[in-house]
């Protein structure tokens, strides 16, 4: 379990030498019915395009997860986070690394807002992000913010968003 005397897991720019971690925690069965499979491929693709973000979740026993966002800013709909995986479920680090991000997101990105697709039989994911302050929202009313992230605004995920000032 992730205690607050615990050190907070810190993020940091993946590398491609990360890759094969990251292959491996996304193919782990614990982790496949929660998140889509990519290539090594997309993943690198990811780590060097300017409106993306692709993060290593770190403690200085070494990597623990890692994070994928969208920078969709510019075309107003927020931060995207496409992907956040853990090695240790039920620790408290993907909690920890996902309000990392989000200091992040509205300190250095300057975002108003942050949102993120969830399946909806991922429930331990559901209470973790309302814990940071996600809520629920309507598929119609982010229906930009799909499009923007090249996802269905039909997909049956649910669908959370977490303000700046936490509204």
């Amino acid at each position: 379990m992730h205690r607050a005397s615990d050190p907070a897991p810190r993020l940091r720019p993946t590398r491609e030498a990360d890759l094969p971690f990251v292959r491996e925690l996304e193919q782990n069965p614990e982790n496949t019915p929660f998140i889509s499979q990519w290539t090594t491929e997309q993943h690198a693709d990811a780590i060097r395009r300017s409106d993306r973000e692709h993060w290593i979740i770190e403690s200085d026993n070494g990597p623990l997860g890692y994070v994928i966002a969208y920078d969709l800013k510019a075309q107003d709909s927020g931060v995207y986070v496409k992907r956040t995986v853990v090695s240790r479920k039920g620790a408290g680090l993907g909690r920890a690394a996902m309000a990392e991000f989000l200091n992040h997101a509205y300190r250095n990105l300057g975002t108003d807002y942050v949102w993120l697709a969830v399946r909806p039989e991922n429930e331990r994911a559901q209470r973790s992000y309302q814990a940071l302050g996600f809520q629920y929202t309507k598929r119609s009313e982010r229906a930009r913010e799909c499009l923007a992230a090249g996802r269905d605004p039909e997909n049956p995920n649910l669908l959370m968003i977490r303000y700046r000032d936490g509204q």
